[in-house]
């Protein structure tokens, strides 16, 4: 598979950003959020040793409401579970290798309440994701000047709290200067409404579709993108 394109969760619309603190310690950034019903929320940026920890978000979030038949060909859930651990098992390979680049070719932040994780977002610098090939970024700058969401996963139970927004432009906490975000979500989800009230635009795929592997995916993706006006 050139490119595993894994899509977006739909998300509820967010309240206003509550003001946020940031604490530099070692390597990491960690900021506070209250979400909808005033409770804290810790964001963390992470490294390697946290993508085992998010496997069971990531699982978790497209069974919910049968979410994966949107762009899975199984008959229940249980087929689900296993193409979709394959599907992290190949991800944490490949950000593994990205995390740990120099520069980063991959960023990864966590959402945490009392203590539990409970979402987390990938941003790469890969145009369409992961790639088999974690050494052919497309976009070799640092700091980066556009990244591409693979993936925004967040608990069923924590969705509608706020912390989509947060998770989306967390990015912008490391590189206030970014150009461009891009996603990709799928028409049969109702995550574009929630893009577009973020100021997220429906772009011309542009080819790109072509370098997704499966037809289902290639017929129903669609393709985002939010422009930074402040860079």
């Amino acid at each position: 598979m050139r490119y595993l394109l894994m899509l977006l969760l739909p998300l509820g619309l967010v309240a206003s950003p509550q003001p946020q603190k940031s604490v530099i310690f070692e390597d990491h950034v960690q900021w506070t959020f209250t979400d909808k019903q005033g409770d804290p929320i810790i964001f963390e940026w992470c490294g390697t040793s946290t993508l085992e920890s998010v496997r069971s978000i990531y699982l978790d979030a497209y069974i919910h409401e049968d979410l994966y038949r949107a762009f899975l060909d199984v008959p229940d859930a249980e087929e689900a579970k296993v193409q979709l651990n394959a599907s992290w098992d190949f991800r944490k390979a490949a950000y593994q290798t990205k995390l740990e680049s120099n520069p980063p070719k991959a960023y990864f932040a966590i959402a945490k309440k009392d203590s539990k994780i409970i979402g987390f977002v990938i941003f790469d610098t890969d145009e369409l994701g992961t790639s088999t090939d974690s050494s052919s970024s497309t976009n070799r700058s640092f700091p980066p000047e556009k990244v591409f969401i693979s993936p925004i996963m967040i608990l069923p139970e924590a969705q509608g709290m706020g912390l989509g927004k947060e998770l989306v432009f967390s990015i912008l906490k490391r590189f206030p200067n970014l150009k461009k975000i891009s996603l990709a979500t799928t028409k049969t989800m109702p995550a574009s409404e929630f893009y577009k009230h973020l100021g997220f635009q429906e772009i011309k795929n542009e080819g790109k579709q072509d370098q997704i592997d499966d037809p289902k995916l290639r017929e129903t993706v669609t393709f985002f993108e939010w422009i930074n006006p402040d860079a």
